[in-house]
Formats: C-alpha cells, structure tokens, sequence
C-alpha cells in the first residue's frame, strides 16, 4: 500500500501478442478485487496493473487495466 492508500492488483499474463481482456475476464477481475478489499478489509484505492508481453489490445474492457508494463520495460537498459 502506498503512502496515498493506493494499491495496485497485478496481474501477469504472457501471450503471443496483446493481451484481450472480454467481458466475462474483466467480471473476474471484479469479482477479484472485491475478494481483495473483503479479505484484507482495507479502505485503500484498488487499481489493476496488468504486466504482459505485449500489452494490452484496446478494446471496450481494457479500461478496467488502469496501467501497464510490458517485457520491453523490464528488459530495457
């Protein structure tokens, strides 16, 4: 948890290209976060971080992902 009571859920995908999120996985990450909050009681910011390969495709249900990394960023010099 940052110190502004944010916490970012990360998920890993690989995949040939850019990642698909389709409505029945963007209701599962919801359902996620909501385990999340219950489990741990918290009060803080949830946000979706989602580290792929390639990225994300843009799309209607991409919006839930509120950042990204891909494997360029963790290679990089």
């Amino acid at each position: 948890e940052r110190n502004d009571r944010t916490i970012h859920l990360c998920e890993i995908k690989y995949c040939q290209g850019q990642y698909v999120i389709d409505n029945s996985y963007e209701m599962r990450l919801r359902e996620r976060m909501e385990t999340f909050r219950t489990k741990t009681k918290t009060h803080a910011t949830l946000l979706h971080t989602f580290i792929t390969t390639y990225g994300l495709a843009p799309g209607i249900h991409s919006g839930i992902a509120h950042s990204q990394v891909v494997a360029d960023d963790l290679f990089t010099e």
